[in-house]
């Protein structure tokens, strides 16, 4: 019965995620201009953009379609040390549930550029941007901006990198804030009669999830919300319903309580 209220009280959000990736690709020109490409759920340009949840269908692209420069200004600026201004803004739709926004930063290429994620500012909403930036045909590195570290230098070296360290601390803070991990987590240890066995799924997991931040951030794995969100849902509906199985026949098991364990 416990099992039953608390998966209810999860199943009153109908969004995987409260908290979110942008993905974002930087290339340095010679001359100093920045091509960028930025992607990201529509659910979060809208909660960037201050649309309420049940805004019209097409608001968020007819505030794109008015003034899509401004709009990313207000997310995302390349600085020399000056703001350097968008030119040529585009949007397309990314499959149902995504944007990907292109456009220019006119720098000047005798100046350190330095982009900082203003979006990290926004306390309804803690987005993270993962991705690369480097040289036009020369190497990259790998970027991971958010509220602790909003900006980074574009001409910075690989060994200025984020480190396995720097996403191991991003995955823990994305796991902490997302209710689908909270959730597919509690589904996996409401079984857990044994610390060792509680501390070795929460750790396993955390790791999983800082190495897909960080093949997700080098582009190495690439998957559509529309493929993620499903795998995302049935696997927190796989692993409550085992965790339903469990309590059904009675071998549930927690900390201080009498009867069988399969726990080993």
């Amino acid at each position: 019965m416990r099992a039953w209220l608390i998966l209810a009280l999860f199943a009153t959000s109908a969004h995987a995620h409260d908290t979110g990736e942008a993905k974002g690709t930087f290339i340095v020109a010679a001359d100093g201009a920045v091509s960028a490409t930025l992607k990201l759920a529509r659910v979060d340009a809208a909660e960037l953009l201050g649309l309420a949840e049940d805004a019209a269908p097409g608001a968020l692209d007819d505030r794109l379609d008015a003034d899509a420069a401004a709009q990313l200004g207000h997310w995302l600026t390349v600085v020399d040390p000056e703001a350097c201004p968008w030119e040529a803004v585009a949007w397309v739709p990314a499959g149902v549930r995504g944007i990907t926004i292109t456009a220019t930063a006119r720098c000047r290429g005798d100046r350190p550029l330095t982009v900082h994620w203003l979006a990290a500012s926004r306390t309804a909403l803690d987005l993270k941007l993962l991705g690369s930036a480097g040289p036009e045909g020369g190497a990259t590195h790998l970027l991971a901006l958010g509220r602790a570290t909003p900006s980074a230098a574009l001409s910075a070296s690989a060994a200025d990198s984020p480190q396995a360290a720097d996403f191991f601390l991003l995955g823990v803070t994305h796991m902490l804030t997302g209710w689908d991990h909270l959730a597919f987590l509690l589904a996996l240890v409401l079984g857990c009669a044994r610390l060792r066995r509680l501390l070795l799924i929460v750790t396993s997991f955390t790791v999983a999830h800082s190495v897909t931040l960080a093949l997700g951030a080098t582009g190495i794995i690439t998957l559509a919300p529309s493929v993620v969100e499903p795998v995302i849902a049935a696997s927190i509906a796989a692993a409550a319903g085992l965790a339903a199985y469990r309590l059904w026949h009675d071998r549930l098991t927690w900390p201080g309580r009498g009867g069988p364990t399969i726990d080993h």
